[in-house]
Order: structure tokens, then C-alpha cells, then sequence
């Protein structure tokens, strides 16, 4: 008699789990504050829409305004990758030194600095935000655009600045789980039951024919894994 080492964990089938076509999930903005007066200041909350929130005066001159976002509405796991989109616009005088900055629970990042901010309402991005590697870095995270000095010509330091929608983008990939594949035994000669490899593997961001398998150890064994995930 033999016993089936294909399933026994000598062969040691290993499920490869593909890096395409994972989980994406988006935060966006609950609330903000400024330095200055902020008009219709909902308008900036959630997803792109048309609506804008505006603040108009000397942002350029040291002022700042700061976008807060609801950690808890993320569902996802462990964050490998986290970018930021921003849908503003600006009226007035250009200037050529506002700066984006994040909040990564400890300090704030520049991502970017503007030398025009579009006069069309815009989406810019993606910028990374590669400093949040975990969930706790959520907690309180921030985006700020912060004015630093005006360099054009008229009205001192004045601009007003639109912003429809500020978006923390954070893909994931959650591990896939295997389950036991139960032996088989049987007489030299005969043939081994095959085996659906779908049957024993979940995966929350991937359909069963996105996984990939792979074995090794089969020093007994002839294996063939097919294209609809058969092994025999």
C-alpha cells in the first residue's frame, strides 16, 4: 500500500497568492479646519461630487488649512500601500508656493508643492503616503495644504483655494487560508482521487481562478496541476 504524499505534506502544496487585483479602500475627509474663514465647509467631505468648500484671503502668507478623516471607517488589514488624491482648484492669484503636507501620527510630510494650482476643478494624484505602514497610523491622520509665501504680482499673499474632495486610497491583500487536504491511500498501481484545489483555499480579494499553486517534494509522484486547479 501507498500512501498519497501529495496530500500528506512531503509534496507540501503551496498556495501562491497573486498580488494583482487586491483590496482597495478609500477614506476621505469628516471634517477640516483652517486658519481662515472656510465657506460651505461639508462641501469637502466624501467622495468627489462637484461641491466645494473654499477659504479665500492670504493663504499664501503662513496660513494653513487641515483635513481630518475617520479612521474608523477603514475595514480592511495591515496597509502595504497608502496614496493620496486630492479634486481642488484655485481663482485669484497663482501662487507658487502652497505645500501638501500628511500626518502620520508623528509628524507632517510634504508630498507635494504647487507651482499652479489648476483654475479647473481638478483630481491630482496619486501622492504617496509610503510613512503608514500600519492601522494604529490612521488614528488622527491628516492632510494640510499649507500656504508659505506669495511670489507673483498683485494683492499680497491672496488666493482662494476650492477643494471638492481630499481621498486616503489604502490597498491591502489579505493572506489566503488553506485547509487540510485529506489523505489518500491506496494500492500500488492504482490511481489517486484527483483533488479541486478551489475546495480547500478562501481568499477575501481573490476569485479562486486569480490563486496560483505551486508544489514541490514529489520524489514518489508524478503531479499535474491544470488550469482549472485539478491536481492528479
Amino acid at each position: 500500500m501507498w500512501t498519497n504524499k501529495l496530500v500528506l505534506g512531503l509534496l507540501a502544496l503551496a498556495l501562491l497568492a497573486p498580488t494583482v487585483h487586491a483590496q482597495t479602500e478609500s477614506l476621505y475627509v469628516d471634517s477640516s479646519s483652517s486658519s481662515l474663514t472656510i465657506i460651505s465647509e461639508t462641501n469637502c467631505h466624501g467622495a468627489p461630487d462637484g461641491a466645494e468648500a473654499n477659504v479665500s484671503g492670504n493663504l499664501a502668507n503662513g496660513q494653513s488649512w487641515t483635513f481630518d478623516f475617520d479612521s474608523t471607517a477603514y475595514t480592511g488589514l495591515p496597509i502595504p500601500v497608502a496614496e493620496i488624491y486630492i479634486t481642488h482648484r484655485q481663482s485669484g492669484y497663482i501662487d507658487d508656493s502652497l505645500v501638501l503636507e500628511y500626518f502620520d501620527g508623528t509628524s507632517y510630510i510634504a508630498f507635494e508643492s504647487f507651482a499652479n494650482v489648476p483654475t479647473v476643478l481638478t483630481t491630482v494624484g496619486p501622492f504617496s503616503a509610503d510613512s503608514i505602514t500600519s492601522t494604529s497610523q490612521l488614528n488622527g491622520f491628516q492632510v494640510r495644504m499649507r500656504g508659505v509665501t506669495k511670489v507673483g504680482g498683485g494683492a499680497p499673499n491672496s488666493i482662494t483655494y476650492f477643494v471638492d474632495a481630499v481621498e486616503l486610497r489604502l490597498t491591502y491583500n489579505q493572506a489566503p487560508v488553506v485547509s487540510d487536504i485529506p489523505d489518500q491511500t491506496i494500492a500500488e498501481g492504482a490511481t489517486f482521487t484527483t483533488i479541486n484545489l478551489d475546495n480547500y483555499v478562501s481568499d477575501p480579494n481573490n476569485t479562486d481562478a486569480e490563486m496560483s499553486w505551486t508544489y514541490s517534494g514529489n520524489t514518489e509522484l508524478t503531479v499535474t496541476i491544470d488550469a482549472s486547479r485539478i491536481a492528479t
